[in-house]
């Protein structure tokens, strides 16, 4: 499901199991190891739970690598150049906004400060009552992740959750049989990547409970660890009771042809108004008349939801960047600045003296504000675009 949406959050958990494969790997040849840094690096720039994940993480496989003579001192200096020489530009932005200096530009980089910052609300160490925030984030986290309850449309299809429900006891099965190469198996390297995995299942929950209610995309580097867990899991089923491998795969088989049944009707249906569909589909329609002025509706999201209307539309007319900002593009847009060519409010009550060259993109719930003699009314779903005839005609 992630393929649909190009979200930050989905590149960080790829990002480091990337660099746990290499780190685990480089237990037996360096050179992976110092290979692992390189993604470590790069999840820092990926989604900000990286920063109370990634850093606690490669400090306690340190620690474990170097008690069990994995790695040696050499081997820890050359991983940290590597890892800080990747991620300093978002560690030295990070530092630029808590000491609440200046953007620092460089001719490769900007380390930006922002003035506002929403996200520390979010996060447990910063609310009010640490507390009852502790246990309703573990509450929460409970039921997204073990539980697998209904999340957001678009993090998981109704009634399979994330991952398959019958899914969890094989995850759990998974961890302890984990659990247990990491304390009683022989084998030093596979004890060692043991032991990692279940660092970054500690880690991933740790996550889980620092981020106030957390949903699915917050917490989704947990269901790459459980991804691993339910295979060990169906692995051990498997290798004790041969003939139960018929049934796990009938049952996987059977609910995959559910689950694409609904992914591709109801679930991409209802995907479809919850992305605004219809109101895409207006703004490229109007988006093949030229005229002076485009007057677009702003209640997308809700009403009034000015900023969303305006991404979109956007992104529709790939508006050139310098043309939005003020700072070119007049001779392809009428001489007009980005802010008179394109209007965001409702059609006003009367239009019988509207402008002759403004195309309008509203509710389609109002259309009748619209005199037929005057413009044509084109109706997508939720949403409608009127077009002034002597456009058409013209």
């Amino acid at each position: 499901m992630q393929s649909r949406w190009a979200l930050d959050c989905n590149l960080f958990p790829h990002m480091f199991v990337l660099g746990l494969y290499f780190l685990i790997r480089g237990l037996e040849k360096k050179k992976n190891l110092y290979l692992s840094m390189l993604f470590f690096g790069l999840c820092m720039f990926c989604y900000g739970v990286a920063f109370y994940m990634v850093p606690f993480f490669l400090l306690t496989a340190c620690i474990l690598l170097l008690l069990q003579r994995k790695v040696n001192l050499k081997d820890v200096l050359l991983c940290l150049f590597i890892y800080f020489g990747i991620s300093w530009p978002i560690y030295g932005t990070m530092l630029i906004n808590f000491m609440k200096w200046e953007t620092v530009r460089l001719p490769f980089v900007t380390m930006q400060f922002f003035a506002g910052n929403v996200r520390t609300a979010d996060i447990l160490l910063f609310s009010d009552n640490m507390g009852q925030q502790l246990l309703d984030n573990l509450k929460a986290m409970f039921n997204v992740v073990f539980l697998q309850k209904e999340d957001w449309l678009w993090n998981s299809v109704k009634g399979f959750g994330t991952m398959y429900k019958c899914s969890m006891p094989f995850v759990l099965l998974g961890a302890v049989s984990v659990l247990i190469g990491a304390i009683k198996e022989k084998d030093g390297n596979k004890k060692a990547g043991c032991q990692l995995l279940l660092c970054f299942w500690i880690f991933s929950l740790l996550v889980g409970i620092m981020i106030n209610y957390v949903n699915v995309n917050r917490i989704n580097i947990i269901f790459y660890i459980h991804i691993i867990f339910a295979a060990v899991g169906i692995y051990f089923v498997i290798r004790k009771w041969k003939k139960t491998l018929y049934v796990i795969l009938t049952t996987y088989g059977i609910l995959s042809v559910l689950f694409f049944n609904q992914y591709f009707t109801t679930w991409a249906q209802d995907m479809e108004k919850a992305f605004y569909a219809d109101f895409v589909d207006a703004l490229t329609y109007v988006k093949e008349y030229d005229c002076d002025c485009y007057y677009i509706t702003p209640d997308t999201q809700y009403e009034g939801a000015y900023n969303v209307s305006e991404i979109l539309t956007l992104f529709v007319f790939d508006v050139d960047a310098k043309y939005f900002q003020g700072e070119g593009g007049l001779e392809e847009n009428r001489n007009r600045t980005y802010w008179d060519r394109f209007r965001y409010g409702n059609p006003p009550e009367n239009l019988y003296e509207a402008p002759e060259s403004t195309v309008y993109v509203f509710r389609s719930n109002i259309q009748e504000r619209f005199p037929k003699e005057k413009f044509c009314v084109t109706v997508f779903g939720d949403y409608a675009a009127a077009v002034p005839w002597s456009i058409i005609n013209s």
